[in-house]
């Protein structure tokens, strides 16, 4: 298979996706990148028959997303996908969207990890490192956040099956619902978001509690974690403003 730089891929935004704002909200823009990134796999031989048929899957460890404008209903967007990072059981990807006129909507990177059925870290083939032979090793994002303050606003955040993605976890994008349904009960609310960073910890799975702690930094940032209440183990935390 011959390296494939980049892969482009417009989207037309449903009006079920966009927000009371007429744009399409953070949540949204990653199911745009998700989608994007598996077209691309697909395009140079890598489907999900492929990797089902070797018992592996991506699952996505990190995320930095930058918002700068708006992905309007109706409106036809295009995503820009590449392959720029490599680790021995990793990859990092980064993507861009544009609104119809080329005016950039979001730019991101994401961490993903290869994993076996069991959640094992597993090596990533040869042939997939072949598609990106000019990517280099990179920093996993990490996010360090400072102690809670006894005033944290805490959520119960029930799970929808619908949220559950192919290798039954919660889907990525999911979780930035679940910031936002957190974030959006701060007193007062926060303004829009301009960048989010968020690390995956462990997967959230059916059958969980999860619970969304917020609170503001003093630099004006927002932290956020994402709990299991039964078991207490943390799942995604982030710094959002």
């Amino acid at each position: 298979m011959e390296p494939v730089a980049s892969f482009r891929v417009p989207f037309r935004v449903r009006f079920d996706e966009a927000g009371p704002d007429g744009c399409v909200p953070p949540s949204g823009l990653v199911r745009y990148l998700q989608d994007a990134a598996w077209q691309h796999s697909e395009a140079v031989g890598f489907g999900r028959d492929w990797y089902a048929a070797r018992g592996i899957g991506w699952l996505a460890r990190g995320l930095d997303l930058v918002l700068t404008g708006c992905a309007p209903y109706g409106e036809t967007i295009e995503v820009e996908t590449e392959l720029i990072g490599w680790r021995r059981v990793g990859a990092r990807r980064r993507s861009r969207i544009r609104d119809a006129r080329g005016a950039p909507v979001a730019e991101s990177l994401v961490d993903w990890a290869l994993v076996d059925e069991a959640g094992r870290p597993v090596r990533v083939p040869d042939e997939i490192v072949a598609l990106a032979p000019m990517a280099g090793p990179f920093q996993a994002t990490r996010i360090d956040l400072p102690a809670e303050r006894p005033a944290d606003l805490r959520v119960p955040l029930p799970l929808r099956r619908r949220d559950a993605d192919p290798m039954g976890h919660l889907n990525n994008a999911a979780y930035l619902d679940l910031l936002d349904e957190t974030l959006t009960r701060l007193d007062p609310p926060p303004p829009a978001l301009t960048r989010i960073r968020l690390e995956h910890l462990r997967p959230a799975l059916p059958g969980m509690r999860p619970a969304g702690a917020a609170w503001r930094l003093e630099d004006g940032g927002l932290a956020w974690r994402l709990e299991d209440e039964e078991s207490g183990s943390e799942l995604a935390r982030a710094i959002a403003g």
